[in-house]
């Protein structure tokens, strides 16, 4: 009887299963775990903004609202760039498992991807660069959405902060995408104070 339950366990498809849905449970709580982090630091930064709102006659009132925002567009920023990653990991790692499951040997397959991975990181270095700029300026706080900034090329108020790019107004009304990567310098105006534009 213990021979029998002992191939049942060892079984291919049993361990197959068993991984895709340990997988799937992995992910499912990692991503309700992320979202709860949001959530509560959304709540807070609506919590002070309400408590601001009311009264918010200075300058260091309005700038606690601007902040609260800032708060909650980082937030969910990095909440979607953390599912996503660990997400990417746990499905490699699954289809890593699952193959030496089913016996392959998994070498060659590694040392292609070596290569591979190698060739694709080559082409896509300015794309590469760019997501991880754009993940310093969420992390770093640098500009927010709002936020009146010089980044070199682009003068104008911050429209979207994307992982690749950031869209910009100038002046004259005409949008600017200015690629992360390309931004070495960031001089942001209106950061810790307001700067009231009149059309």
């Amino acid at each position: 009887m213990t021979d029998f339950i002992d191939q049942i366990i060892e079984s291919t498809p049993l361990q197959l299963l068993i991984l895709l849905i340990s997988a799937i449970v992995l992910d499912l709580v990692i991503r309700r775990v992320v979202r709860r982090a949001v959530k509560r630091a959304v709540a807070k930064a609506d919590a002070r903004r309400d408590d601001v709102q009311p009264v918010a006659t200075s300058t260091a009132a309005l700038s606690v609202l601007r902040i609260s925002e800032r708060t909650k567009q980082r937030a969910a920023a990095i909440g979607s760039l953390f599912t996503g990653i660990t997400s990417l990991v746990i499905w490699i790692a699954t289809v890593v498992l699952g193959l030496q499951i089913m016996g392959f040997d998994l070498l060659p397959l590694i040392a292609s991807a070596g290569f591979i991975g190698a060739a694709i990181s080559f082409g896509a270095q300015h794309s590469i660069r760019d997501v991880l700029s754009g993940v310093s300026i969420i992390l770093e706080d640098e500009f927010g959405v709002g936020d009146f900034v010089d980044v070199g090329p682009a003068i104008g108020t911050v429209l979207e902060i994307g992982l690749r790019t950031t869209r910009l107004r100038d002046a004259a009304g005409v949008i600017w995408h200015v690629r992360n990567g390309e931004i070495t310098r960031v001089a942001n105006r209106s950061q810790g104070w307001m700067l009231a534009s009149v059309d």
